[in-house]
């Protein structure tokens, strides 16, 4: 038998993310709004062996990570769309075959030939 992980093993119990919930209040949450405006502005120090001093540059990861913060709750997270397979990697393999072999692909790949001899 296998060690499985499972969701409640991962998850906090109900019950302590209804304490957690309980412990927040609004200025836990203007300190996180502050939070994300101030990566807005994120730098990173790093030392430069030419100038010999401590550098500041625009830290764009973190950045970066605040804007998409900050526009998914203003504007909605994206759509992602995710590809499930459930069957064995040798029905995948037959699945894949099989499509590659359709007539609606064969049309695809020779309009794809086309486009790219052109």
């Amino acid at each position: 038998m296998k060690n499985e992980i499972t969701p409640s093993d991962i998850l906090p119990s109900r019950k302590l993310r209804k304490n957690l919930a309980e412990l927040i209040d609004s200025n836990h949450v203007g300190q996180a709004v502050a939070a994300i405006e101030d990566g807005l502005s994120a730098t990173r120090r790093f030392w430069s062996p030419i100038t010999k001093s401590f550098v500041d540059e625009p830290d764009h990861k973190t950045r970066l990570d605040a804007a998409k913060t900050i526009l998914a709750y203003h504007e909605g997270t994206p759509v992602q769309r995710v590809l499930t397979a459930t069957e064995s990697f040798e029905s995948l393999r037959e699945a894949l075959a099989n499509a590659t072999h359709s007539k609606e692909a064969q049309q695809l790949l020779q309009g794809l030939d086309r486009q790219h001899t052109q």
